[in-house]
């Protein structure tokens, strides 16, 4: 009986090491970080595919070159950084705390631009139907989604920022 009892304990010494009997809420304070970089893929996925067919059908690229270039930058350009942070952490690396505050600080304030570059976008002209001299409303939505989403990125990587600055974890 006793020799039970004695693995017992040592099984659960080694339970209590290993991690397995975490709670959710440790659980998601050790991984906080791993599944915010994932919601800002997400996010960055869905800005992008929604912003697609109305650069495509209203001619963003031709009226508004600039308006288009720093749109699609953060849109690409954050969906790639964030796609190497989490590779990154797959592989075992470790990207320092300043390094990722940075991109973090950095991608708020180019969410937010873009949001504000696609709620200016929306009262365009450029939207409307040639023929009916109406707005492609199917258009106009896609931007409001693409509008939205990014000014969500943009608190994202605020809320991350500060909690990175804050905390002062590794990725």
């Amino acid at each position: 009986m006793s020799e039970l009892s004695d693995t017992e304990e040592k099984n659960d010494i080694r339970i209590k090491v290993s991690g397995d009997h975490l709670t959710f809420k440790e659980r998601l304070k050790q991984h906080w970080q791993l599944l915010t970089k994932i919601l800002e893929l997400v996010i960055c996925i869905i800005c992008l595919g929604f912003i697609m067919e109305p650069a495509k059908k209203g001619d963003m690229a031709k009226i508004h070159l600039d308006h288009f270039c720093v749109i699609f930058t953060t849109f690409i350009g954050y969906l790639v950084i964030s796609a190497v942070f989490l590779f990154a952490r797959i592989i075992g690396d470790k990207i320092p705390y300043k390094t990722v505050f940075i991109f973090s600080v950095t991608a708020s304030c180019l969410f937010f631009i873009s949001g504000i570059l696609l709620a200016i976008d929306r009262k365009r002209r450029y939207f409307y139907d040639d023929t009916f001299y109406e707005p492609r409303m199917y258009i106009l939505n896609f931007i409001v989604v693409s509008t939205f989403f990014s000014f969500l990125a943009c608190v994202v990587f605020v809320v991350e920022s500060v909690y990175i600055w804050k905390l002062g974890e590794e990725f």
